[in-house]
């Protein structure tokens, strides 16, 4: 029920022109702020509300784009989330922590694609208009982004059956080859990268079990290798905004192949071959931002 909520209010927000000129203005800030060019300042502040969506504008712009400004965008895409989404974190995450992450993830992001796709914006020449070319009724629009809420819901409930049914299968068979479940293994692993990020000593192993899960599968199937009412604040504070993210290889998956569709197959496999890249970047992003939350909750 969030999602359909959530999904129709953009909706209304967006008839009404109320978030084009919202992402117009503030984007022309982020783009003086953080010396980026239109796309870059509209696809940071669109993603989260229209998703995938926010690509097609500019699919013109995209086949003359550089390897880093691709790079850049695929970034953004993996290092964020939506607000459709954020209706189902509410229900297992506290919302001032997921508030942080939309705020770290935001900026956090913008400066490591500038770090590790670097490129010169005074070559950069169109704009983008946020003007909704959807010529729909309003009741008709309503109807149609609550459908999709209504799809996001379901797709969501089938994700989470089976990943955790498949993570459950491979844990099984790992108990009786290794005597140790692969989640077990996968949280020994990351437990160095949790302590790193300020997790107490004592939930590094749970902490860096959830990275591992998170990373390979998705927020809910993470979210179960965890109790946070168990735990600190600090610990819970670093883990929820870490888990925040669409910084997985499904995501990885699905980002691929809005490359390869929205430009070239050339030039979709030149971010293919990134793709170990991209998802170490973005995933980096997720763990600056848990361990700039670790810190504030420290004091």
């Amino acid at each position: 029920m969030p999602l359909i909520f959530i999904c129709a209010l953009i909706e209304l927000l967006q008839y009404f022109k109320i978030l084009p000129f919202i992402i117009k203005y503030v984007g022309k800030v982020l783009k003086k702020l953080f010396h980026i060019d239109e796309i870059n300042a509209f696809t940071i502040l669109s993603y989260p509300f229209v998703s995938n969506g926010v690509f097609v504008p500019f699919k013109e712009q995209m086949q003359s784009m550089s390897d880093n400004q691709l790079f850049t965008l695929s970034i953004y895409t993996m290092s964020n989330t939506t607000v459709t989404m954020i209706a189902s974190y509410m229900h297992i995450i506290k919302s001032e922590f997921i508030i942080i992450a939309l705020i770290l993830n935001l900026f956090t992001s913008i400066i490591v694609a500038k770090i590790i796709a670097p490129y010169d914006i005074s070559t950069v020449e169109y704009e983008i208009s946020t003007t909704s070319t959807n010529k729909k009724s309003l009741i008709t629009r309503l109807i149609d982004s609550m459908n999709l809420g209504f799809r996001l819901a379901i797709n969501i409930s089938i994700s989470i059956i089976g990943f955790v049914s498949l993570i459950t299968f491979i844990n099984i068979i790992f108990k009786a080859v290794c005597g140790h479940s692969l989640t077990a293994i996968l949280g020994y692993i990351c437990a160095p990268v949790a302590f790193l990020m300020g997790i107490d000593p004592h939930s590094v192993i749970n902490a860096g079990t959830v990275l591992a899960t998170k990373a390979f599968t998705n927020i809910f199937v993470a979210i179960n290798e965890i109790n946070l009412h168990t735990v600190s604040l600090k610990t819970q504070a670093i883990v929820s905004v870490f888990l925040i993210s669409f910084a997985n290889l499904p995501n990885l998956g699905t980002t691929l192949g809005i490359m390869h569709t929205m430009t070239n197959e050339e030039r979709g496999e030149v971010i293919a071959k990134h793709a170990l890249k991209l998802f170490l970047v973005a995933t980096s992003v997720s763990i600056i931002n848990g361990a700039l939350a670790g810190i504030f909750y420290s004091f």
